[in-house]
């Protein structure tokens, strides 16, 4: 009898132990979690969106997780807590803007800080890039392969009432020709038509303005851009304006 008591009294002393020990391991999961820390601001303006969602969903491959997601706070700060390590993709958007994306790696025990920059509606990142890296192209061909002196014809068109101008432009030793302009239109180009190397500077600044939306087409032969058109995100009227280049040549240098 007393051995039946001393071995049912050493199980539950083994099964206290076991269930002190699973007490102790429960938190071991959340020991070694990381956190996310950061702030979503407008990166037109770059000022803090309040209220914004942001989102972590792991990447492919990774252990999966539950999804969490927070509102940031009015001025526009965020954290995620007890975040498993590994890798995650973080997603933002706000009231009225786009949706912006980044990769978030999380390590154990730390804090990963992550600042997001929330586009304009239809304005996407990835694409702005690819369009640069076409108008860098496009610069270096025209560069190596286009003429020194040449003459072209530039027409203005726009989602407008009036007159739509035409210029028979020449570069001559880096000075701006106006050979003629259509009826009605001055003889003075604005500034940012004269020259293809302006005109490549211009296209560029249209591309990293976060409120404007920018398409063009390249000579593939030149490099020089033979169709631009462009308008103003977030406008409920159409506001586009079109650019046409044609009958470029190369021309002999004035004496």
């Amino acid at each position: 009898m007393n051995l039946k008591r001393s071995c049912l009294t050493g199980l539950l002393l083994l099964a206290s132990a076991g269930s002190a020990l699973a007490q102790e391991r429960i938190p071991a999961s959340t020991e070694f979690a990381g956190r996310i820390v950061g702030t979503v601001t407008s990166l037109k303006t770059g000022a803090a969106v309040p209220l914004a969602r942001v989102a972590l969903l792991p990447l492919k491959g990774e252990i999966p997780h539950p999804a969490p997601a927070v509102v940031a706070d009015s001025s526009g700060r965020f954290s995620f807590e007890r975040v498993q390590p590994g890798g995650y993709v973080l997603t933002a958007r706000g009231m009225g803007t786009g949706e912006a994306q980044l990769l978030a790696n999380v390590v154990p025990g730390g804090a990963t800080s992550i600042d997001v920059a929330l586009p304009p509606i239809g304005y996407v990142l990835a694409e702005r890039m690819k369009q640069l890296e076409e108008l860098s192209e496009a610069r270096n061909t025209w560069m190596f392969e286009g003429p020194m002196t040449y003459q072209f014809t530039l027409r203005s068109e726009c989602f407008c009432f009036g007159v739509n101008p035409l210029w028979v432009l020449e570069e001559q030793a880096d000075s701006i020709i106006v050979l003629n302009s259509g009826p009605g239109v001055p003889m003075e180009v604005p500034a940012q038509f004269a020259g293809m190397e302006r005109i490549f500077a211009w296209i560029e600044a249209e591309i990293r303005d976060t409120g404007r939306r920018v398409e063009v087409r390249y000579n593939q032969s030149l490099g020089y851009p033979e169709h631009i058109r462009f308008d103003t995100l977030e406008m409920l009227s159409d506001s586009w304006q079109t650019i046409t280049i044609r009958d470029v040549k190369e021309v002999r240098q004035r004496e």
